[in-house]
């Protein structure tokens, strides 16, 4: 009996005895470990395809992932990939701040971005130019949602700009954005914006 080219699919040909049931059998026999699954998510998934084996692809449209079955145990699948689209819910904006336009954060496979401008609505926040240039009291700004916190123990550092000023943020391993230093001499004022934007690489098998 030939095979298909590519994936080697027995069907019947020529010479071959008729089997048509036995013969439909084979092929679909055969083509029932290459064909990509569909779950909804990765519950649905272990529910549906526990037994798969190994090179097994399955597909969640819902969830915007696509997982490759690594090993032969119920639950042994990697991520290949993954999009959260944008979310905006799950944050908690600290004292003193509110979402001014947008607080938002988006994974792709394990790459992370995080958006927001807010606005102080608390005392105005400054950089002690006499005593500690650019220092700034440690303030909490929001937390993020935890399918976005950084690997422990690790704290993402990027940029902020302000009306008037500009400086450092961190965003710890369990979520917390926190204002850092700014130009020194520099104030963020009550009722001015905060502008940012924080990427980092997540190396989380979700």
């Amino acid at each position: 009996m030939p095979n298909t080219p590519i994936a080697k699919i027995p069907y019947p040909s020529g010479s071959d005895a008729p089997a048509a049931a036995a013969d439909m059998m084979a092929a679909f026999m055969n083509l029932d470990d290459r064909v990509v699954l569909k779950a909804i998510d990765a519950a649905d998934r272990d529910s549906k395809y526990a037994d798969a084996p190994t090179g097994t692809l399955v597909t969640s449209g819902p969830s915007k992932t696509v997982w490759l079955k690594h090993g032969p145990g119920p639950t042994e699948w990697t991520t290949v990939h993954e999009d959260t689209g944008w979310v905006n819910k799950g944050f908690v904006i600290a004292s003193g701040w509110e979402i001014n336009t947008h607080l938002t954060a988006r994974r792709v496979n394990k790459s992370v971005e995080i958006r927001g401008q807010l606005t102080r609505t608390g005392n105005d926040i400054t950089a002690n130019l006499s005593t500690n240039p650019g220092n700034i009291a440690d303030t909490a700004v929001c937390s993020i949602p935890p399918q976005f916190w950084p690997n422990a123990p690790t704290t993402v550092v990027d940029s902020f700009l302000s009306y008037v000023t500009g400086g450092t943020m961190s965003l710890t391993s369990s979520g917390t954005i926190h204002l850092r230093d700014a130009h020194p001499g520099s104030v963020i004022a009550t009722g001015e914006w905060l502008q940012f934007s924080m990427s980092f690489f997540q190396d989380k098998e979700a």
